[in-house]
């Protein structure tokens, strides 16, 4: 998907569920981390980040059709959520974020999102955000 289509459908997403206008939004490589195996060994997809104003939007899309509500894997808050970790690995930049919201033997309480290099602005941004949002639900 081409950046200005996937920027339309974003759009088009956002007004369908009335959220308002995105930040900005990437395909990012993505998976959920649990504790168990590796997170080099876990199985990553393409999903689309949506940055709105207050919340993270991960979105799991599927080819050739419009975003529906049933492809949202998480609407994170800012303030529920917090960055554990950010490197490089490789060409990419990994950011992992868990949702301090969720229950602690949740297997899907965090997420790994690797950016490509031409997306770094994008993820500061996204650090920035989570960072600068005082939390609010209770730390594990």
């Amino acid at each position: 998907m081409t950046r200005s289509k996937r920027r339309a459908r974003v759009n088009a997403f956002a007004k369908e569920l009335d959220i308002g206008t995105p930040e900005g939004s990437r395909q990012v490589w993505a998976a959920p981390v649990s504790g168990r195996p590796p997170l080099l060994v876990a199985r990553r997809e393409r999903w689309v980040a949506i940055r709105m104003a207050r919340e993270l939007i991960l979105i799991r899309p599927r080819r050739r059709r419009p975003f529906a509500r049933d492809d949202i894997v998480t609407r994170l808050p800012y303030d529920h959520a917090e960055v554990r970790r950010v490197r490089w690995v490789g060409p990419l930049r990994q950011v992992v974020v868990e949702d301090t919201a969720a229950a602690p033997e949740s297997d899907a309480a965090a997420y790994a999102l690797e950016f490509a290099l031409r997306d770094r602005r994008f993820a500061k941004g996204l650090v920035a955000a989570v960072e600068s949002t005082p939390t609010t639900a209770g730390a594990r």
